[in-house]
């Protein structure tokens, strides 16, 4: 197993995240991109990986979406299904691409961290 790397905040961060979601939106007008996980919230120290959700009104119209996101070089990882049956996992370098069916509680988390300093002022560390 590799070590997990946690990085400094980088406030390319959201710039990344921003570039991806036009990339996501061109393929589909039926989803919703958010930015969320640890890179999500501003001065938070994060591996740095973009996490995505790509919300969706039915799980059903992952199937098409998956092979839309793959012409632009992401993998569909099945085998998360087993662990978490409703989301659908896809990575590419850089990037994790959540899709599940619209659920706007998780997107209340960058918010609600960017409130608590402690949260944010966490000291980096090379591995953990």
């Amino acid at each position: 197993m590799e070590p997990v790397v946690i990085e400094e905040y980088n406030p390319e961060w959201p710039k990344m995240f921003e570039n991806e979601k036009q990339r996501i939106n061109a393929l589909s007008e039926n989803v919703s991109v958010e930015h969320i996980g640890s890179t999500s919230v501003e001065g938070a120290c994060a591996k740095p990986i973009i996490d995505i959700l790509v919300g969706v009104k039915k799980l059903e119209a992952a199937a098409e979406l998956i092979k839309k996101l793959q012409t632009l070089d992401y993998e569909y990882i099945p085998e998360f299904e087993k662990e978490i049956p409703d989301r659908r996992y896809l990575q590419r370098t850089g990037f994790h691409i959540h899709i599940a069916k619209k659920r706007w509680k998780i997107l209340e988390f960058p918010h609600f961290v960017q409130r608590l300093p402690a949260c944010t002022s966490i000291q980096s560390s090379s591995v953990l």
